[in-house]
């Protein structure tokens, strides 16, 4: 189960990558390409502790003429009723 502050990590570590994507147009090419590498050089994890087994998707969706819908994660309800 996730902690409300691994909730907050992530959402800063967010907030740092599209800051630095916004702002700078090789790390912003860098995450696309390559994104694990790219994160982890930016919270200086050489190890690089992100978990392997998740695949990484970034796409850049700057352009102001297309519609992005993200279709997340569907909970299995049945899981969060045993809580």
């Amino acid at each position: 189960m996730i902690t409300q502050e691994q909730l907050k990590q992530g959402a800063e570590l967010k907030r740092i990558l599209l800051e630095q994507a916004w702002s700078n147009p090789e790390f912003k090419s860098k995450l696309i390409a390559e994104p694990r590498k790219a994160i982890s050089l930016m919270i200086g994890d050489n190890n690089s502790s992100i978990q392997s087994n998740k695949k990484i998707v970034v796409e850049d969706q700057t352009d102001k003429s297309i519609i992005y819908i993200n279709i997340p994660f569907m909970p299995n309800l049945d899981e969060l009723q045993k809580c």
